[in-house]
């Protein structure tokens, strides 16, 4: 195995002076078909944002992530998009396809396009270890190649983005990610830091072309809307039909981590002088959200159990401090809520219940959302406290953002169904 381990080493494992050489090939032959992307408010005539794209396909359109202009899928009239070339020529481009669940998006040209060739697409799987070389303009200061090495797919995600040994900087985003043959093998996304970039693979990619056509003749925001609304109803049917993970927890056993790409947490309080004791966990998927625009993502699920027991305080001090830490307000995502307007969502409408459910009463608030701008989606929030033991409190916070109504009623059924008291 060890031998084994060696020879893929040696084969794909490219010296520094190697790399040099080809990094320097690849980079004069194909900076010509990358560009920057630029987001512009046409107002202000100011750039909103920046990213990288490059010309892909027989039509000649240019692909890059969906995030970079993602604002012109709402307010196109607010915004255009131009696209420079190595010249420093600008072209102003037109939105023609998104696939909004794995951030990729086509761009056309307005007036004919340069003369420059598109790059080829290869989608075949790659071995851990095989050189891949992405470029991109990072921080508005000119183009360039970063060499890196394929490492894998994100493990325990729901979006396979390829793991890449290299810098992906800010700008960077959408453009190419190459091999040694100047083939794309993934589109730059995002960086993890600390030399670490993260890459959509290609198949993405081929697969939105195949459907540009059709997408061409459609509104761009509802083709978004649908997506999303198609992938959360294909995760949150699976989760729900699948055997969740339990734990015990305190004196209850709780669903622990519902689906692989969610993480949980735990973190406990003995400070002696306190007059209770306290321990918390807290789940989510956090690193599988799905940006909109703006500062808007969706598409987590995250739910917090929080235990308190008393040492030294009556029945009336506990549920007093419990119920400080336990409303709708005190608990919504700060960051979350107020990145949205009123524009996009509408207000919370939420309805109180005491249930009686797993060995325990409980008072529940449900809380519902919809999103304006994606008919059929909606953010559910669920508080769930005890109100039976006096000298004890499981309280649980669940924010499920981007869920039909069906699947977010399934899922927070089960959930509950599955909190029990062992004793």
């Amino acid at each position: 195995m060890r031998q084994l381990f060696a020879s893929l080493l040696v084969l794909f494992a490219l010296s520094a002076a190697q790399a040099s050489e080809v990094s320097e090939a690849l980079f004069a032959k194909h900076r010509t078909s990358v560009f920057q992307i630029r987001l512009i408010d046409s107002s202000a005539n100011k750039k909103k944002s920046l990213g990288s794209g490059f010309k892909v396909g027989e039509a000649g359109l240019v692909a890059t992530n969906y995030h970079v202009i993602s604002d012109s899928v709402y307010e196109k009239d607010r915004y255009r998009i131009e696209a420079v070339d190595d010249k420093n020529v600008h072209h102003t481009m037109t939105l023609r396809a998104v696939d909004v669940v794995h951030d990729l998006a086509l761009l056309a040209f307005d007036k004919p396009q340069p003369e420059v060739p598109s790059l080829a697409i290869n989608v075949q799987d790659m071995l851990q270890g095989e050189s891949v070389f992405s470029l991109g303009n990072p921080h508005d200061i000119g183009m360039m190649i970063v060499a890196g090495e394929y490492n894998g797919l994100v493990k325990d995600s729901r979006y396979k983005r390829m793991i890449f040994s290299g810098n992906i900087n800010s700008g960077m985003s959408g453009g190419p990610a190459i091999n040694q043959n100047g083939e794309v093998v993934g589109i730059n996304v995002a960086s993890r830091g600390n030399g670490i970039g993260y890459l959509v693979p290609a198949r993405h990619l081929s697969q939105l072309l195949e459907e540009f056509p059709q997408q061409a003749e459609q509104k761009l925001s509802e083709v978004a809307g649908k997506q999303l609304l198609a992938d959360q109803e294909k995760f949150y049917s699976a989760v729900t039909a699948s055997n969740w993970d339990m734990q015990d927890f305190a004196d209850l056993t709780l669903p622990k981590e519902l689906h692989t790409s969610i993480k949980c947490w735990g973190d406990s309080d003995e400070v002696k002088k306190r007059r209770y004791d306290a321990s918390s966990m807290q789940c989510s998927n956090n690193s599988d959200y799905l940006f909109i625009l703006g500062g808007r993502y969706t598409g987590f699920i995250e739910y917090r159990y929080k235990w308190s027991k008393q040492l030294d305080l009556n029945r009336f001090q506990l549920y007093s401090l419990v119920q400080d830490n336990n409303t709708f307000e005190s608990y919504a995502f700060d960051e979350y809520e107020e990145s949205w307007n009123k524009d996009e969502v509408t207000p919370y409408s939420c309805k109180t219940s005491f249930i009686e459910s797993g060995g325990g009463r409980w008072r529940t608030v449900y809380c519902v959302r919809a999103y304006k701008i994606f008919p059929g989606l909606f953010d559910v929030g669920l508080l769930m406290t005890s109100v039976d033991h006096n000298d004890r409190n499981l309280s649980i916070e669940m924010t499920v953002a981007g869920i039909s109504e069906t699947s977010a009623s399934q899922l927070t059924e089960k959930f509950i169904r599955g909190v029990t008291w062992k004793k």
